[in-house]
Parts: C-alpha cells; sequence; structure tokens
C-alpha cells in the first residue's frame, strides 16, 4: 500500500512541475526564417496546450487528490515548497540533457562526434531516469510524512478508486476497439 502512495503522489508532484520542465528556457535562439516553422510542429503545439491547460487549473497537474484531504494550510505550504524544491534541484540536470540532445542533433548521422555524442546522451538519459526516480521516492516520502494517518488511509482510498476507473475506461476502449475491427471486416 505504501507503494502505491509513494508512486502516487510522486507521478502528482511529476504532473505539477512537468509545465515548467517544458518550458524553452536556456535554448539557443533560432533564425528567424525557422522560427515560424518550428513555432507549429505537433512537439510545440502539444506543450503549448499542456502549458495553456496547466495555467487554467491553476498548474497542479496531479494535485487534484490532495484537495480531498482537507490539507491544513502548512501542510499545503509544506507540500508546495517540497515540489518547488524537488523541480528547483531537477532544473539543472534537464538543461544538461537538453545540451546533450542538442549536441547530438546537431552533428552529422554516421561520424565519430555523432556516436560519441549519441552514447554520451544515452548515458546521461539513464543516469536522469535513475536519478528522477530517486528524488520521486524521496519526494513521495517526504509528502507522506506530512499527512495525518487518517489523510494517508483517504489518499489511499483515492488512489485505488482511480486505478478502479483507469481499469474501467481501458475495457471500454477494448471494447470499442474490439467492435470497430469487427464492423469493419464486415
Amino acid at each position: 500500500m505504501r507503494h502505491t502512495i509513494i508512486t502516487s503522489t510522486l507521478l502528482a508532484a511529476a504532473f505539477a512541475i512537468s509545465p515548467l520542465a517544458l518550458a524553452t528556457d536556456g535554448q539557443p535562439a533560432r533564425p528567424a526564417s525557422s522560427a515560424k516553422a518550428t513555432a507549429t510542429t505537433p512537439q510545440r503545439h502539444h506543450h503549448r496546450h499542456h502549458r495553456m491547460h496547466a495555467m487554467r487549473h491553476g498548474g497542479h497537474h496531479g494535485m487534484h487528490a490532495f484537495r480531498k484531504l482537507d490539507l491544513t494550510d502548512a501542510q499545503r505550504s509544506s507540500i508546495r515548497e517540497l515540489t518547488r524544491a524537488s523541480f528547483q534541484q531537477a532544473k539543472p540536470a534537464w538543461k544538461a540533457l537538453r545540451q546533450k540532445r542538442m549536441a547530438l542533433h546537431e552533428t552529422t548521422p554516421g561520424s565519430a562526434a555523432y556516436q560519441r555524442a549519441a552514447n554520451d546522451l544515452a548515458s546521461a538519459e539513464a543516469n536522469a531516469a535513475s536519478t528522477r526516480v530517486l528524488r520521486r521516492a524521496d519526494l513521495q516520502a517526504k509528502i507522506h510524512d506530512i499527512l495525518t494517518p487518517a489523510q494517508r488511509t483517504r489518499l489511499a482510498d483515492l488512489r485505488a478508486k482511480r486505478i478502479e476507473r483507469m481499469k474501467a475506461w481501458r475495457q471500454t476502449r477494448l471494447q470499442k476497439a474490439k467492435t470497430a475491427t469487427t464492423t469493419s471486416a464486415d
């Protein structure tokens, strides 16, 4: 049960800070001719949509479950401060990964420099994934310690209900896909 709580809280925290991670700070300036072309790419559109959605909902993705826990102001501010600190701690690593991705993108495929850049990026991505999981687990544990036993139980119940809703949604999607496949085959 604790694993579920930790995972859920970490995911909530990650969603809460993800709009900030997608910001384009530190990205090299592009020529005016390419700025227009890249502004309409699907990836940019997705990030812009995600940021707009976050602004509409107060920027607290994944924190909806905490709203149902009747947190005190002190708990709320402590959780907010923990997630902000976690984000600030992760920010330099994200920027370093972005630089490694750009280095790979800027090299010529098939060259020795390209292979070195690919190897650097692969090891950096692996280290970043490990660090991200450990940072989320640490954040989850700290948030768990802030909650009262009753709030922990309530949070576990909310997460279990969410998992059940997701399972039901998946089953509905599978049924619709099967129905669409059989009707198109006829």
